[in-house]
């Protein structure tokens, strides 16, 4: 049987949303189907109790910083009522809990959101189905205009493992939109590096044309903010 109280998880949502929301909650005022679910099956018991881990560790860099914690406790949320399409089915439910817990593992999360600079923008996510980085670069300053590059290929890297920048990182081979093809093969790897907080920049490999000005490489954070895919 479920324990009735998830402890700190539960705390630090109750600040925020209250019980309702919450992904650990009291299993005597469980009413929805999924609630019952988790609160009657050992499985689903223990994978609740994993996502809360997995949780306090994902925000625990946003500590003080109510521009990302704010957006990333509102993605959670959400995913909680999502869950609910599940009803009282266990494997839905176990795998709906098995793939948020490894998303919450990636550690993109601290940059996910909307970056503009004075000629590029960009939004970077980690995709929960593609189970890799989603990159989206525009040839302009605002988000949406000049579609520029997708990504065939992206792979995120903390900045202990990337040893040619230093820098939290997500390196992308790119995919170029129609008007932009004259730069495929030209500019066959760029890399997102994010240096502080608020700042990334922008670098291609050495035939790469595209960012070598300085002022067009820089970007700063416009939004935070989170995708993830319904469960059903």
């Amino acid at each position: 049987m479920k324990p009735v109280f998830k402890g700190v998880f539960v705390a630090v949502f109750a600040l925020c949303f209250g019980s309702a929301f919450a992904a650990s909650f009291d299993c005597t005022k469980a009413r929805a189907e999924d609630e019952k679910a988790i609160c009657q099956s050992a499985e689903l018991s223990k994978l609740d109790d994993e996502l809360s881990a997995e949780f306090k560790v994902a925000i625990e860099p946003f500590k003080g910083w109510k521009e990302r914690a704010t957006p990333f406790r509102k993605n959670q949320s959400d995913w909680v009522k999502d869950r609910a399409g599940c009803g009282a089915t266990e494997g839905c439910l176990a795998n709906a809990y098995k793939k948020r817990i490894a998303w919450l593992k990636q550690g993109l999360h601290k940059w996910s959101g909307e970056w503009a600079g004075k000629r590029y923008s960009l939004s970077v996510f980690f995709d929960a189905d593609l189970n890799r980085p989603l990159v989206r670069i525009y040839d302009s300053p605002k988000l949406g205009e000049k579609f520029l590059i997708a990504e065939l290929q992206a792979r995120y890297l903390t900045a202990a493992n990337n040893m040619q920048e230093g820098t939290d990182a997500v390196q992308v081979t790119p995919e170029f939109q129609a008007d932009y093809r004259q730069y495929e093969g030209v500019c066959s790897a760029i890399s997102l590096n994010f240096e502080r907080d608020e700042e990334l920049y922008l670098a291609g490999n050495e035939s790469c044309t595209l960012f070598k000005k300085e002022p067009d490489r820089n970007l700063s954070m416009k939004k935070a903010s989170y995708h993830y895919p319904a469960t059903k």
